[in-house]
């Protein structure tokens, strides 16, 4: 059970850039990012505070959009 969550976790870990393109795109905002790092650093107030190479923690219905977006192949999101 632990393990299948932490899976979820590192699942919803969504890179900086995904993130930046996600807030240009107007689909999040701050109040949808839990936790940005490394290591998670704790809430994060501002996007201004992620950084390349940052991984950010989406909260879970944002991430299940991101993730739907990703699956039907629109192809916005690829880098």
């Amino acid at each position: 059970m632990q393990q299948e969550q932490q899976q979820q976790t590192v699942n919803a870990l969504r890179t900086v850039p995904e993130m930046q393109l996600l807030l240009k795109m107007g689909l999040i905002d701050e109040k949808d990012v839990l936790y940005k790092g490394p290591p998670l650093a704790g809430p994060l107030h501002s996007m201004r505070q992620l950084h390349c190479g940052d991984v950010a923690l989406l909260k879970p219905s944002t991430d299940d959009l991101l993730r739907r977006m990703v699956d039907k192949g629109q192809g916005m999101l690829k880098m």
